[in-house]
């Protein structure tokens, strides 16, 4: 049998030094290497989706930057999918989306997680719910 891990692999390559098991799906605004060669800035990095394996669960996250958006986080759970099927979507006024806005969230969700793992759980499939209304990057 897989593990969350293992179906984390599968989306693509860890994403190097970031405690998390995580893989980032959108360059982020401080990968100036990456952004060069892609023909990008700092400030086109305005949101990320990323895999985060975390306690034998998959969790899918997007970060987005928003001026029109309260800043905030959202919980959803998805039916049908490996792992939990968990969606978190962070809102917030950052304008750029770097590695230190990825590690502010994964330090809230890991906590928030743990801390709530019944919740989780028992949340009704497909429906969204508003977990804080905090900019959880600042």
């Amino acid at each position: 049998m897989n593990s969350a891990f293992d179906e984390l692999k599968i989306y693509g390559e860890l994403t190097p030094n970031i405690s998390y098991d995580i893989v980032v799906l959108h360059p982020l605004a401080d990968e100036q290497i990456l952004l060069e060669n892609l023909d990008l800035s700092p400030g086109d990095c305005t949101s990320c989706d990323l895999y985060w394996a975390w306690q034998q669960e998959l969790f899918f996250v997007s970060i987005v930057s928003s001026q029109s958006q309260t800043p905030g986080v959202n919980y959803c759970k998805k039916s049908g999918i490996k792992f939990g099927g968990h969606n978190f979507v962070i809102f917030t006024n950052q304008c750029q989306i770097s590695t230190s806005e990825v590690i502010k969230t994964l330090n809230f969700l890991s906590k928030y997680v743990a801390e709530n793992k019944l919740f989780i759980e028992m949340a009704k499939t497909e429906e969204t719910i508003k977990v804080l209304d905090v900019d959880v990057c600042a």
